[in-house]
């Protein structure tokens, strides 16, 4: 049994955007000899089974991409991030009834598993707590929320992710310094320079 499946954590990974910025869906940009959205699937696979994928835009076209029964398609995904995750979250729960869930992003692939194992690790450590990835002393994704969270992530709506509810939660962060890069890749020259720095 892995350390996620021990401590009943779920992966959620959101793929619903429409790639506005990038011209194209950046879900199907090739990443090696893979693509970042099966990039990503590798990740959560590698810490659970677990796992559940949020599409929404382009979903007829990227779900052939991930594995059978680990897509959920959220039909509202125009309305921004936070419906995205509140539709995840709500698949999740019903699916597996974690005790906790790992919120990630399928554009962030100079992240190292390493540092989502980290958050694991401090999640072991403060069960009650958000453990959440460091921007620059801010809390962002991937980020590890407790099942008392769970009714607040439901109430996502607006273009805004997790980082906005976190910013309430002060008190119950825990903040866990990255390794590898948290580049978000939002535009074409954002996917060069990931390109460039992986050397892939």
């Amino acid at each position: 049994m892995s350390q996620v499946e021990s401590s009943k954590i779920a992966v959620l990974i959101l793929a619903a955007g429409n790639s506005r910025r990038m011209g194209q869906p950046k879900q199907l940009l090739p990443w090696g000899h893979t693509t970042l959205i099966e990039h990503a699937v590798r990740i959560a696979r590698s810490l659970t089974d677990h796992f559940e994928v949020v599409l929404g835009s382009h979903a007829a076209e990227i779900k052939t991409y991930i594995p059978a029964g680990k897509m959920t398609l959220n039909e509202r995904w125009q309305e921004g991030m936070g419906k995205s995750i509140a539709h995840g979250v709500t698949s999740i729960e019903t699916k597996y009834a974690p005790e906790a869930i790992l919120i990630m992003v399928m554009d962030q692939p100079l992240l190292e598993l390493e540092h989502y194992k980290d958050l694991i690790r401090n999640y072991h450590n403060h069960s009650n707590k958000i453990c959440a990835s460091s921007y620059q002393q801010k809390p962002g994704v991937p980020a590890i929320f407790p099942k008392e969270f769970f009714k607040d992530l439901k109430k996502l709506r607006a273009d805004f992710g997790a980082r906005k509810l976190m910013k309430g939660y002060a008190p119950s962060l825990v903040m866990v310094k990255t390794k590898g890069q948290l580049i978000d890749l939002d535009t074409p020259e954002d996917y060069r320079l990931a390109l460039s720095r992986s050397g892939k």
